[in-house]
């Protein structure tokens, strides 16, 4: 199945005088987390299914600065601002930046649909003490009509490794091989090689000049790439983040791979 990522894109100023003292340190919070979908329930605590319908990947909101990005089977951009406990969207259509219509079929539909009428009914935020992961946070989104969704926090790359991480572009082979790596046991590992074009090749890269963009020799990648599901798939020019651990155990790479949205 093809999975589409969503996107809300908002921008604004957060300084606003109506703005909440504590909106500053919310928003840190915020950015610092993606935040996935665990439950939504009624105000009489009823499970809600519309918005996690079964065999769909977990709808997913990242904060970065005053940009809300939503994974979901749509697209959805729009401003939002934090005031007085509360979410709020813009109501206004010049804020509107990316909203796509995809046929995702009934459930991913609904589910898209249940989440865009809450978020434009300016929920309550609040976060709590995750009942389910230690050292997490939960995001608890709450409508007027009481439905009550919660989101686990998971950290970004940035606050785990303490740096933006290096933006690089990996064709992902679509069979792996297995390899070893010191004392660690043998698993299955990625071939990979990098590309080595301009960034504006890069960025504007597509099957048919793949001869115009370099690459590197493959490589087997032991520590494979977090975010990414093989499916034995040849994969050109995949964007992801490498980050340097500076802190190692014996045996562990010098870099950790992840894909370019964690």
């Amino acid at each position: 199945m093809l999975a589409i990522a969503a996107a809300f894109v908002f921008a604004g100023n957060l300084c606003a005088a109506a703005a909440s003292e504590h909106s500053g340190d919310d928003t840190l919070l915020l950015e610092q987390y993606h935040w996935r979908l665990m439950r939504a329930e009624s105000r009489s605590s009823e499970r809600l299914p519309a918005f996690t319908p079964p065999n769909s990947m977990p709808l997913t909101l990242r904060f970065q600065g005053v940009f809300l990005t939503a994974d979901g089977c749509n697209m959805l951009s729009e401003r939002y601002s934090l005031s007085d406990q509360r979410l709020i969207q813009s109501k206004s259509e010049s804020d509107l930046v990316t909203r796509t219509l995809l046929g995702c079929g009934d459930r991913p539909g609904l589910r898209d649909g249940a989440v865009l009428i809450l978020l434009n009914g300016d929920p309550r935020y609040r976060f709590v003490s995750s009942k389910e992961a230690d050292d997490a946070p939960e995001l608890e989104l709450e409508s007027d009509a009481g439905v009550k969704v919660t989101f686990l926090g998971v950290p970004t790359g940035r606050t785990r490794f303490g740096d933006e991480g290096e933006l690089i572009y990996l064709d992902i082979s679509s069979s792996t091989i297995r390899c070893k790596r010191s004392e660690l046991p043998a698993r299955d590992c990625l071939q990979v090689r990098q590309r080595l074009g301009t960034i504006t090749q890069l960025q504007s890269f597509s099957v048919g000049d793949d001869r115009l963009v370099p690459v590197g020799p493959w490589q087997l990648l032991y520590e494979g790439i977090e975010g990414l599901t093989f499916d034995g798939i040849y994969r050109r020019c995949v964007p992801v983040k490498r980050f340097h651990r500076p802190d190692l155990a014996p045996g562990e790479a010098a870099y950790a791979y992840l894909t370019a949205d964690q």
